[in-house]
């Protein structure tokens, strides 16, 4: 119901929300414009889900500058919350991303003749389990941290070894020391095996978003202006999520709050990224008004 003008695309993150909910916020602040004074701008990011990310070509472009930007709010639709309801969490609260990828060369051949083939696809297998036995042994206790490869290529037939596969997962940590020292255990573990299985192995790991981090002062005082707007028991505390978002660029220049917006559906439990991912509409009847609210607010007291 939601596709794009692209044939087979959809918008399954709830961006379509976001930038209604930003217009209709411009319409409140520009409709009350005699009743604050200084500089709110207003940021229709391109561009979030795909590396580099939008935000640090944005503020690379000066979007922080001009005049300059104290502060930056952010909103994120999700669908585990109710409708009316938003959370919010101070300090670490969104994972850093990295891609990997893993391209095992063996020597290929006939299926029924092993003993003249090395097959990278037991390489590559054997690469899997023990990166994930030894990621799980090795990883800090202190905070949530994910290796998981979702796409594994082997172009070989049910009688031929093909000469390669090709492994692709995603590192998320909260720690920059554990996760420069995940990069050395991936290429290492999947170098060492694959030498001992007489194959190669070449690891690549291209570094995504950093952590995002809520300004603690500043998330504190935006969870006290939401809670005069929406009433205390309607802003609710967030955990850890290991998901990214490229909004980490903007709270790693200035301080930062990105919080979530509830548009739960009742009985409805298709999440972000599924193709039957939906927003209850309702969330956007007091969306904007707060966004509005926290800005004139924050500006204020800034």
């Amino acid at each position: 119901d939601f596709c794009s003008l692209n044939k087979g695309v959809m918008h399954a993150c709830g961006h379509d929300v976001h930038v209604a909910s930003l217009l209709t916020t411009a319409r409140i602040l520009h409709e009350l414009k005699a009743e604050w004074e200084g500089n709110i701008k207003l940021i229709f990011q391109p561009s979030e889900e795909k590396f580099p990310g939008g935000a640090i070509q944005l503020i690379e472009a000066g979007i922080l500058e001009a005049p300059k930007v104290d502060a930056v709010l952010g909103l994120h639709v999700d669908p585990d919350i109710e409708t009316g309801k938003i959370g919010m969490k101070p300090g670490k609260y969104m994972a850093s991303t990295d891609e990997v990828y893993i391209t095992v060369t063996g020597k290929g051949g006939h299926a029924a003749i092993p003993e003249m083939v090395i097959n990278p696809l037991l390489i590559a297998a054997k690469i899997l389990l023990d990166l994930e036995a030894c990621y799980i042994t090795s990883a800090p206790k202190d905070h949530p941290s994910v290796l998981t490869f979702g796409r594994i290529i082997g172009e070989g037939k049910t009688n031929i070894v093909p000469d390669e596969v090709f492994l692709e997962g995603t590192l998320r940590t909260f720690d920059e020391t554990w996760r420069h020292e995940a990069h050395q255990l991936i290429t290492a573990t999947a170098n060492r095996l694959a030498k001992e299985m007489k194959g190669k192995a070449q690891v690549r790991i291209d570094s995504g978003y950093p952590v995002l981090t809520n300004d603690k002062a500043l998330t504190k005082k935006t969870i006290e202006i939401a809670q005069e707007f929406l009433g205390k028991e309607n802003v609710q505390s967030l955990n850890y999520r290991m998901t990214a978002e490229d909004f980490s660029y903007y709270a790693r220049s200035v301080p930062s709050v990105f919080y979530r917006l509830g548009t739960q559906i009742e009985g409805y439990d298709a999440g972000l990224h599924s193709p039957f991912f939906r927003v209850n509409e309702e969330a956007l009847r007091k969306s904007p008004a707060l966004m509005a609210y926290l800005a004139i607010k924050l500006l204020k007291s800034i």
